[in-house]
């Protein structure tokens, strides 16, 4: 077979594409390929001078139209790698997180070319020759994770699936799935292949204008995952005469048993094929098909390995199993899995080939060598200490519904008629009707969620939450009789729409999220991962893969305890895959609002920052927990700058101050954090705050022949210790003195000296001083960010940083500056785990500063232009 995106013109008249009124053939296609082909080229050279153009990431703004497959092939053609991206917004590409990770070269979006990386004066990292397209694991371009798949991937999974489909060249197929989604982009592949037609469209199947394009071109065959079907088949498509239909698809996820055997009848009477397949992105789209004929018999299998290709099941030991009904894990070998994960460009070059890929699902075969999926080896959980499968809890609750109603579940909806068969229970009661269930659930409990119609008038109708209810009652009793589980450890809750992925499929993750929210303990769990290396040493990878599950948990914690904080955020969600896609809120928000998701009981300790003109000071309430955090977290960093051993301990500050006695602010918070790693504690400064040079000398003269620890706010020790002891022409000398500071110029602004020269002056009064500066603030309490030997500020495992552009809140790229974000995994009693502040910096790297540690390191230069002055410390007037 000819690779499907190459020598598109020996279709000739062949119709291709159909968009509207536009039809192009298969030789009007490729001439537009060659068009689109010598457009991008000449941009590419021109960009690098002349040279050859090499190996580039071009992103395509995906829609079901002819643009889109024009720039897709023309791409392919060119032999440059592809990444997706999707909106319905033009300015969407630009906040795009995807464009910050993967920095493509060019956007494609219809016809427009912008130049995105490709004048980068950066160094682009190489792409691997063999790299074709990039596709989300989830078919959503919120994500970064992709899924990186080499021309070879493509070119053998086309062959698989047209050697079992019988797609041909007649063939009129419509687009009922996401351009970049991977289902989607093999339905495109294999017509195009096959030289058939495509129907683009935007068009849902839920409309009306759908299905007259569907009639007017006498459609042959198309695609659709569970969800589709379900809606499909509640609008009686069963019922359709549609001679012109060959055969139509199903994956993307699990269909019902009682679907599938609807639709195989279906397809019986009709004198059409039903092909139910089973694929994941990993292997580019399909791993396995269902030959229509067993259907019937066999409505849960996943049938067997397509063409080329095989698969099996492994125990938990990872050795194959060879015999029937015993379970394990389902593991697939063929050209078509894929060559890696990606979350960055750099990471397109090297790869260790993957000779087998784990798919994650559990299931069996039986004596016939069809496979059956029983369920997800991270949906299953230990309820009461037995295991339960998620998955197949969820098929039962399908088959107690239809048992408990005595009918398949049917809905009314306006284009079906008034006479459809209604759900009645064996009573004679009407129940309404459920259309979508989904199971969530944990160690503790299940929960069942039913989307039902008739929610949306179960407010005014008391009827329906009758019925409602003597659903969800007896629902439960025939679970307990049938699975044995009591009904103290189910909840049924009915909602009005189950939340979908782009690809259709339930988003499980947003409905625990929303219904279970997350346990303390849970978050606990997530955090000590975090915790057991050493500071700094998780790289970008390492850290994305912990971090991002604590700030989730920290996110759901807080929409469930912060009323202020759930209606802030109410539009983000409830699970993030990226930190930069969290949502995150104002630090000024703190002096407007008490922000708090704990009891006035729990309340343990309260911060306060410092006051600007006009404004209260931020009040940050502390729980025992999180302020025990709080200290384990500073212990970790700092011993990674000072060593495990506790240090005479100079503090730029009174005794005052540092006790509390006129409050407890966050200069007090920072004095006694900082005081843990001392002893032999000695105050610089009177409570009338002139220096005390008699217990200054006395400590360098008792201790200075050893390291020492020298603690304060930065103002306070360049106005209250180095320029008093220049002016007297004081110095003192110690072996070695860690110097930590933080906090800004507040008011001394005037007086502000910059980094080399603060670190002169340090060395000049106290001589051997090794200096660091570290950010931080009370809105963020414990994730402070520690200047290197080199003069750079680090984010520690249990924290991050993200640049913003100031004009739109789009990720900046490395380098640019923009606002500072910095996020942290402390906050329980707070919502503080993700805050934009008022400050501007850059990054300057991450995993490669020369003093080894790994995460991002940046500065930070200044505040935003007309915001008031302000800190994590008061200032002394």
């Amino acid at each position: 077979m000819t690779i499907f995106f190459e020598q598109l013109e020996r279709f000739k008249d062949n119709v291709a594409c159909i968009e509207g009124d536009t039809v192009l053939t298969y030789a009007q296609l490729g001439s537009k390929v060659e068009e689109k082909k010598i457009q991008l080229r000449n941009i590419l050279v021109a960009a690098k001078d002349g040279e050859n153009t090499g190996k580039n990431l071009l992103a395509i703004v995906a829609k079901n139209n002819i643009s889109t497959m024009i720039n897709y092939l023309a791409a392919l053609q060119l032999k440059q790698a592809i990444i997706f991206l999707t909106n319905t917004d033009d300015k969407a590409t630009e906040k795009s997180d995807l464009l910050t990770q993967f920095k493509p070269e060019l956007i494609l979006q219809n016809e427009q070319i912008i130049p995105s990386f490709v004048n980068s004066e950066l160094e682009q990292p190489s792409i691997r020759d063999d790299v074709a397209v990039l596709l989300s694991t989830s078919g959503s371009t919120g994500e970064s994770k992709q899924v990186v798949l080499s021309y070879d991937n493509l070119i053998a999974n086309c062959q698989s699936i047209c050697a079992y489909l019988p797609v041909q060249a007649s063939d009129v197929t419509i687009t009922t799935l996401p351009f970049l989604y991977s289902y989607g982009l093999s339905v495109i592949n294999t017509h195009l292949a096959c030289g058939a037609s495509i129907v683009l469209t935007e068009l849902s199947i839920m409309q009306r204008e759908f299905w007259d394009c569907f009639e007017r071109h006498q459609v042959t065959s198309f695609a659709g995952v569970p969800h589709s079907y379900d809606m499909l088949i509640r609008l009686k498509f069963t019922h359709k005469n549609m001679p012109h239909l060959r055969y139509f698809t199903q994956a993307g996820g699990k269909l019902s048993e009682s679907n599938i055997v609807t639709l195989a009848e279906f397809a019986k009477r009709n004198n059409i094929e039903f092909y139910v397949m089973y694929g994941q992105t990993e292997a580019t789209a399909r791993m396995s098909f269902v030959s229509p004929n067993k259907l019937l018999q066999k409505p849960n299998t996943i049938g067997q390995a397509i063409p080329d290709c095989h698969l099996m099941l492994i125990d938990e030991l990872g050795n194959e199993i060879t015999h029937s009904q015993q379970q394990g894990q389902l593991v697939f070998q063929g050209r078509n899995v894929m060559l890696a994960y990606a979350e960055q460009r750099s990471e397109l070059v090297n790869f260790e080939p993957i000779v087998a890929l784990a798919t994650g699902d559990i299931g069996y075969k039986d004596d016939d060598g069809d496979f059956f999926i029983t369920g997800r080896i991270k949906r299953i959980v230990k309820l009461f200490g037995e295991r339960v499968s998620l998955d197949q809890l969820e098929e039962l609750v399908q088959r107690s519904i239809q048992k408990v109603t005595s009918v398949t579940q049917t809905t009314l909806l306006e284009n079906i008629s008034s006479d459809q068969e209604k759900p009645v229970n064996n009573d004679g009661k009407l129940y309404p009707a459920v259309s979508k269930v989904a199971v969530i659930g944990n160690d503790k409990k299940i929960i069942i969620v039913l989307e039902l119609d008739a929610i949306a008038d179960s407010s005014e109708n008391l009827n329906v939450q009758s019925a409602i209810t003597k659903l969800q009652q007896d629902l439960k009793k025939s679970l307990q009789s049938t699975t044995g589980i009591h009904p103290s450890a189910l909840k049924v809750i009915s909602i009005g729409s189950i939340p979908l992925s782009i690809n259709g499929k339930t988003d499980y993750r947003s409905l625990k999220a929303k219904f279970m929210g997350v346990t303390l303990d849970e978050y606990k769990q997530n955090f000590e991962l975090l915790m057991q290396a050493d500071a700094f040493a998780l790289d970008k990878k390492q850290k994305q893969n912990l971090l991002v599950p604590v700030l989730n948990s920290l996110h759901e914690l807080h929409v469930a305890n912060c009323p202020e904080y759930k209606r802030i955020t109410a539009q983000a969600g409830y699970s993030f895959s990226t930190i930069e896609a969290l949502p995150f809120i104002a630090v000024r928000l703190f002096k407007q609002h008490e922000l708090s998701s704990i009891s006035a009981q729990e309340i343990f300790k309260v911060l306060s920052s410092s006051g600007t003109t006009g404004q209260a000071p931020a009040r940050i309430l502390l729980d025992k927990e999180t302020s025990a955090r709080q200290s384990k977290t500073l212990v970790t960093i700092l011993q990674s700058v000072i060593g495990k051993q506790r240090l005479p301990m100079l503090i730029i500050d009174s005794e005052a101050v540092a006790k509390g006695r006129s409050g407890f602010s966050a200069r007090t918070a920072g004095i006694q954090g900082l005081s843990f790693f001392g002893r032999k504690h000695v105050y610089a400064l009177r409570d009338d705050m002139s220096p005390n040079w008699e217990a200054i000398d006395a400590f360098f003269d008792e201790h200075g022949s050893g390291p020492i620890l020298i603690f304060g706010f930065t103002f306070m020790l360049w106005e209250y210790l180095i320029s008093p002891a220049r002016d007297s022409a004081k110095s003192f000398k110690a072996q070695k003195a860690f110097v930590i500071h933080s906090g800004g110029w507040k008011k001394l602004e005037s007086k502000r000296v910059d980094n080399a020269t603060f670190k002169m002056a340090c060395d000049e009064v106290v001589q051997g001083s090794q200096v660091h500066n570290f950010y931080g603030m009370a809105e963020q309490v414990g994730s402070i960010f520690i200047e290197c030997e080199h003069g750079h500020l680090h984010a520690p495992n249990m924290a991050d940083v993200i640049i913003r552009r100031p004009h739109d809140l789009a990720v900046a790229s490395i380098g640019d500056i923009g606002l500072i974000q910095v996020l942290s995994a402390l906050p329980t009693s707070y919502p503080g785990h993700t805050i934009l502040t008022e400050d501007l910096g850059r990054i300057l790297g991450e995993d490669n500063c020369p003093c080894l540690r790994k995460g991002k390191y940046f500065e930070v230069i200044g505040r935003l232009p007309k915001v008031e002055v302000r800190g994590c410390s008061d200032t002394h007037g």
